[in-house]
């Protein structure tokens, strides 16, 4: 890992911030965070609640040390050589919600399967797509995730976000620059904080039934219960637009199926034989290998077709 870049008083004084016993953790396995099951070791990991977020946020600024912030550990790779700084995940404890008539207001750590299933039970429709995607609605936000045609920008009004000087904004949805697996916040510096989503009223039979067809869809085309990020690659954008909907997208995983990497494999990192567009570590993988995987399926990939895929797992650390 990276050298050391809190001092012993500072690394008191974060601790003093967090009341569970286990809610500030030094050099934490990554892997036990991730849901690759990879990566190096973090210098400080925080678990705050959603009341301590913001003075733990606050710190992080404070301190000028590296921070990242991570909520289920989805749709990232870690590098082996870990993260400097802080890591903070919002996840569980920061992952209240209540709703109200048509509006969910939600913490940025809530469950987006739990959020969707809440939602369908209360006879709201708009986060069917997300049954199954295992990660929070930060981190949701903070991707613009979607499936089976819907996304996360199409039920978002606003979010109560921490900028990186310190100021707490309501921002609308139409200022976060979503976009396809893209927002503001992946370069703003900005944290989401809390959500307010805007659904629309209907028959809670219907909306289950087809939560229970995504998830089957799921269940037969995905490499469900392995270790994963999700889909590895975003879909190429048709001439080179980069403002596409995912609708108008081709396939990133026939792509790769198509230059006959199916079961291609670097060590324990493997191209799922379920479904090419998800990399899998089928035992002891490291970040490296992992890494070397997605790069070599790229290169390859380009020489088969002449499209370079762009990753859309986010890679944190050095590699």
């Amino acid at each position: 890992m990276p050298g050391q870049t809190l001092s012993e008083s500072q690394k008191k004084a974060l601790s003093a911030l967090v009341k569970e016993p286990r809610g500030v953790l030094f050099h934490e396995p990554m892997s036990r965070h991730t849901t690759l099951g990879a990566g190096g070791r973090a210098e400080v990991l925080v678990l705050p609640t959603a009341e301590e977020l913001p003075d733990v946020l606050a710190f992080c600024q404070d301190s000028g040390v590296p921070r990242t912030i991570l909520g289920n550990g989805s749709n990232v790779l870690v590098s082996d050589k870990g993260l400097p700084g802080i890591c903070v995940i919002i996840g569980r404890s920061c992952g209240g919600f209540r709703i109200e008539g048509s509006l969910i207001h939600a913490e940025a750590g809530c469950s987006l399967e739990r959020l969707s299933r809440s939602a369908a039970e209360a006879g709201l429709t708009g986060l069917e797509f997300a049954e199954g995607i295992p990660g929070t609605l930060g981190g949701a936000i903070y991707m613009n995730a979607g499936a089976y045609g819907g996304q996360i920008s199409d039920v978002l009004e606003n979010a109560k976000v921490l900028g990186s000087d310190g100021t707490m904004t309501d921002m609308p949805a139409e200022n976060m620059e979503l976009s396809y697996r893209s927002s503001r916040f992946q370069w703003s510096g900005e944290a989401i904080l809390r959500t307010r989503l805007k659904l629309r009223h209907g028959a809670p039979g219907e909306i289950r039934e087809k939560m229970a067809l995504f998830a089957e869809k799921r269940r037969a085309s995905q490499p469900v219960g392995s270790r994963s990020a999700g889909s590895t690659f975003k879909r190429p954008a048709p001439n080179g637009d980069e403002t596409a909907s995912a609708e108008s997208r081709s396939p990133a995983w026939k792509l790769i199926q198509d230059a006959g990497l199916r079961g291609y494999r670097v060590g324990d990192a493997v191209v799922s034989e379920k479904h090419c567009g998800f990399l899998v570590n089928e035992g002891q993988a490291s970040a490296s290998e992992l890494y070397q995987l997605m790069q070599e399926v790229i290169q390859k990939v380009y020489a088969a077709s002449g499209v370079k895929l762009q990753l859309e797992v986010q890679l944190l650390g050095e590699f």
